[in-house]
């Protein structure tokens, strides 16, 4: 009897997908807000619609993926770790934006994401 390998096992190394690069795959058919979408979406989180938050955050996990690939080069950290940081950072985001600010919902976040992401994964000396 042949016994049943893991698609771990049957898959060439060079093949197989990081939980990274999974997750960069995921985020990436996640279709884009456009910035009218993203204001309704942003009005309806603070009011507290849980699931307009969840939204909002899904649809700008992209920006967690493009500030980790940025910060790369520079990270003391494993980049998963980084992925996970900028996830809380997101959240975060969306916990704390008001609607009254001057910003975009996506140019608060990305400044949220830089600085705690950069906090976490640049070497300290």
């Amino acid at each position: 009897m042949a016994r049943l390998l893991h698609i771990s096992q049957r898959v060439p190394n060079m093949m197989r997908m990081t939980v990274y690069e999974e997750f960069k795959k995921a985020v990436m058919a996640i279709p884009h807000l456009d910035s009218e979408d993203a204001r309704e979406l942003a009005w309806l989180s603070w009011r507290g619609d849980r699931d307009a938050r969840r939204e909002l955050v899904e649809r700008h996990l992209w920006m967690v993926v493009d500030a980790a690939e940025r910060l790369r080069p520079w990270q003391a950290q494993s980049f998963d770790s980084i992925i996970q940081i900028g996830n809380l950072n997101l959240v975060s985001a969306a916990e704390t934006y008001s609607p009254w600010d001057k910003r975009e919902f996506s140019e608060f976040a990305w400044d949220a994401l830089l600085t705690g992401m950069t906090r976490e994964a640049l070497p300290t000396a």
